[in-house]
């Protein structure tokens, strides 16, 4: 009997202990809670335990921690599962939940972890109990809910307390490194002072030049040889860092894939079992490395964090005196290079390309000589043409063409009304058998003077029918050659009367049209006859039609904007049927090779010319 409770007193020590244990913990929550649940079970002799806590909706449980895992872990979580619906309602109204099932007993409590306990829960499966034991057990249950808010407290004053260290370690290094004025200096200072609070066996800077890391300085050392053998393999793995462009721990860690192979062969030679080496980056530039090695432990995350962030302090003032304790030469030498590495690197890309563009651009344009084309506005003319008037006062009958057709020489047409002239040649022809029997009757009775009297008006009647039978000709207006109608439309007035002579139609040559264009006076002294060009219609601005200056009139004519020549020049391309007299256009004449900067600029010098001389 003594010996059971001599047992019994030294659980429940071993059970104190660990929940003291807990109560002292500062790692990371997921130990936490799994230690707590491992602690719970034991205190209550539970076969499995979890804590479960509500998401941020509070709509789903989800578990924080489990345990023992053993077999029957899945059959006992299960079970707890099912229980968690009913067992959080139990606890919301009491506190606390015992139910019992077929071959256990179950207890949950709430914890105090955040404003609302009921978002978390201990869930527990034992052997079967009675209530009072179930009571005792809840009781020690609550006895310790309290812990995770201890633990809460307790780990945000221990990581401000880091945090809080860690900001003046870096200040102090800061600090420490603005003190000096030579680079090698502030170069020990920075690996006394790292090995110093890392607790590092060894801690070296690496210098970037010429795509190889030289040693600058190493802790707790003022001379060594450069040339030693460690010291080569030291640089290599640094240079490892830097082809990476990352830092790098080794041993490295499973979730890493960086290369580490010179780290490897550095730390088996030198007997180093931890070594970190990180890059001193200066405008996104890797200048240096710094790396840190130890026997005892390896770099955690959050030292190599730390080293990270204090490097990052204290990179600017270390460049700018390694830039400094150079001789004026290399420092003039850098200046330039720099400067050149503006022009020619891969920064601002845009604007350089845009100001290396602009350059060629001028060159091209101050130097290169391109064919030249006075621009001026055109007209197809031509001299060819015949006006159709009206042969005789009459009315028009029929139209057979408007403006635009195209007409073959003898084509009718328009006619004009024959039935006057048709009544009349039929009363002249009845007047002219009246007379030639006159003629006979007067010849019979041989009265010589009536015969001469009948035939004079036999003639006249002769004349007047002849003209009417021209009339009755003429009415059928042909076309005098093959060309196309410029102006007339008669259609609408058919029917109507005209006058003899009054113009009807207007008929241009097409094989005949020329260009006359109209070339500014400024631009005049640039054209000489016979130069070649093209034109182009408005009507079909995408055909270009070549063409040749014949004449240059030689007095200019004043528009309405300017002087102008008028130079006329013939179309050296076959003449399409659609070209019509009137059309409008642009001409292109070559006048010689000039330079792209004298042709955007000699109208702007020769107007500065004219206003500004004296």
């Amino acid at each position: 009997m003594n010996s059971s409770k001599a047992l019994e007193r030294l659980q429940l020590i071993n059970i104190l202990r660990e929940f003291q244990k807990i109560r002292q913990f500062q790692g990371n929550a997921s130990e936490f809670w799994q230690l707590f649940t491992n602690a719970l079970i034991h205190l209550c002799n539970g076969r499995f335990g979890m804590i479960c806590t509500r998401n941020v909706a509070g709509c789903r449980w989800e578990m924080l921690a489990s345990g023992p895992s053993n077999n029957d872990s899945l059959k006992y979580s299960k079970t707890l599962f099912d229980a968690l619906s009913i067992a959080s309602e139990q606890c919301a109204q009491s506190g606390f939940a015992f139910l019992k099932s077929n071959n256990g007993s179950i207890l949950a409590t709430n914890l105090l972890f955040d404003t609302n306990p009921q978002n978390n829960i201990i869930l527990l499966y034992l052997d079967p109990i009675d209530d009072i034991t179930a009571r005792f057990y809840i009781d020690s249950l609550l006895s310790f809910n309290d812990i995770p808010t201890q633990y809460r407290i307790q780990k945000s004053a221990y990581d401000s307390l880091i945090k809080q260290n860690q900001l003046t370690g870096i200040l102090t290094l800061s600090l420490k490194v603005n003190e000096h004025n030579r680079f090698i200096a502030a170069a020990m200072t920075i690996c006394n002072e790292l090995a110093s609070r890392f607790t590092c066996d060894l801690v070296s800077l690496g210098w970037y030049s010429k795509s190889y890391i030289r040693i600058k300085a190493l802790s707790h050392t003022n001379h060594f040889e450069k040339k030693m053998e460690a010291i080569q393999q030291l640089e290599l793995a640094m240079e490892e860092s830097v082809d990476q462009d990352t830092e790098i721990v080794y041993p490295a860690p499973k979730d890493n894939s960086y290369v580490t192979r010179d780290h490897h062969v550095y730390t088996s030679n030198q007997g180093t079992l931890f070594m970190a080496s990180l890059p001193l980056r200066k405008s996104n530039r890797i200048i240096g490395v710094c790396s840190l090695e130890r026997c005892t432990t390896s770099f955690t995350d959050s030292e190599v964090k730390q080293i990270r962030i204090a490097l990052d302090q204290i990179t600017t003032r270390i460049s700018e005196l390694k830039h400094h304790d150079r001789w004026f030469g290399a420092r003039l030498v850098d200046w330039l290079l720099s400067k050149a590495a503006l022009l020619i690197g891969y920064e601002h890309i845009w604007a350089k390309l845009a100001a290396i563009s602009g350059a060629i651009f001028f060159l091209f344009a101050a130097f290169v000589p391109i064919n030249y084309r006075v621009s001026a506005t055109m007209i197809l003319k031509t001299d060819d043409i015949a006006y159709i008037t009206a042969p005789f006062d009459g009315y028009i009958d029929s139209v057979y063409i408007r403006p635009g057709d195209l007409v073959s020489e003898i084509k009718t047409i328009l006619t004009l009304d024959k039935n006057d002239l048709l009544l009349e040649e039929a009363g002249l022809l009845a007047e002219k058998n009246r007379e030639q029997r006159e003629i006979e009757k007067a010849l019979a009775a041989v009265e010589l003077a009536d015969m001469g009297i009948a035939q004079a008006r036999l003639n006249e009647v002769t004349a007047k029918l002849a003209i009417t039978r021209y009339k009755l000709q003429q009415a059928s207006i042909p076309a005098p050659f093959d060309g196309i109608i410029v102006e007339g439309d008669l259609r609408e007035k058919i029917g109507s009367p005209v006058k003899q002579g009054d113009i009807l139609f207007k008929i241009g040559r097409i094989a005949n049209v020329y260009s006359e264009i109209k070339v500014p006076e400024s631009e005049i002294q640039y054209i000489l006859t016979n130069s070649s060009g093209q034109i182009a219609l408005a009507s079909r601005p995408h055909e270009k039609f070549d063409i040749k200056v014949t004449i240059i009139e030689p007095s200019a004519v004043s528009t309405q904007n300017d002087n102008v020549f008028l130079a006329r020049s013939i179309i050296t391309d076959t003449v399409p049927q659609w070209f019509r007299p009137g059309m409008t256009g642009i001409a292109k004449i070559n006048a010689g090779q000039r330079t792209l900067l004298w042709i955007i600029s000699h109208q702007t010098i020769d107007f500065l010319r004219l206003k500004l001389w004296w």
